[in-house]
């Protein structure tokens, strides 16, 4: 059933917006983030809407377009998870673009629900990478440990999708 529910998500959304990587990456002129995602059997469908303009009806507004870099929708357990991801180079707030995220894909939910006669109710996760907390040694994953707003900063240097699943 769940997997079923990435087909139909995958279906409603645009296909040039899925990223067919299994990596995070950031890249800007003074910076360069690249973090491989290991899913170990958990089913994903990634999506990138930062980059490109999803909001042609908004006007050039601070704020009204900004995104969160990554969205993921995940399912494990017969639950369906989106993980809300905000790749930073330093301490700048990450929170105006999680908030974003979080509106929009709450948005896509609804549309699904109502287009497929549906009743979701996904967890939604925020995570913040930060490229000054990335490991650089070795492989490791990081301990994850939510906020009472299910936020959380990335500390390892490989994405463990299941690790995030709690």
């Amino acid at each position: 059933m769940m997997n079923n529910i990435l087909s139909l998500l995958d279906s409603l959304l645009v296909q040039s917006f899925k990223n067919g990587e299994k990596i995070l990456k950031e890249e800007q002129k003074d910076m360069f983030m690249s973090i491989p995602i290991e899913d170990k059997g958990v089913v994903f469908s990634s999506y990138s809407f930062d980059k490109k303009d999803i909001f042609p009806f908004l006007n050039k507004i601070k704020g009204a377009h900004s995104m969160c870099d990554y969205i993921l929708f995940c399912t494990n357990n017969n639950q369906l998870y989106i993980l809300l991801i905000e790749l930073k180079h330093g301490n700048d707030d990450v929170m105006n673009q999680i908030k974003a995220g979080k509106n929009f894909s709450n948005f896509i939910i609804s549309t699904l629900n109502r287009v497929n006669n549906l009743n979701l109710k996904p967890q939604i996760r925020s995570i913040a990478i930060r490229n000054k907390n990335i490991s650089r040694k070795g492989r490791t994953n990081c301990e994850v440990k939510y906020d009472e707003n299910n936020f959380c900063t990335f500390g390892g240097n490989t994405f463990v999708i299941k690790e995030f699943l709690k």
